[in-house]
């Protein structure tokens, strides 16, 4: 059981690599979103990993 509450955390320098130019998800050397959402997963399972049963 997962406790309510857990808190992450993920950082991440923006490079060419991962705009939205570069990844195709834009026409600006801006942050995709693509990959605002691998940081966000990134957090959430950081945060519990730690908690998680492998089977």
């Amino acid at each position: 059981m997962l406790t309510p509450g857990i808190k992450g955390h993920a950082a991440l320098r923006v490079t060419t690599e991962n705009t939205a130019l570069a990844m195709g998800s834009g026409e600006l050397p801006v942050l995709a979103t693509p990959a605002v959402a691998a940081l966000i997963e990134r957090a959430c399972w950081q945060s519990v990993a730690a908690e998680l049963e492998l089977d």
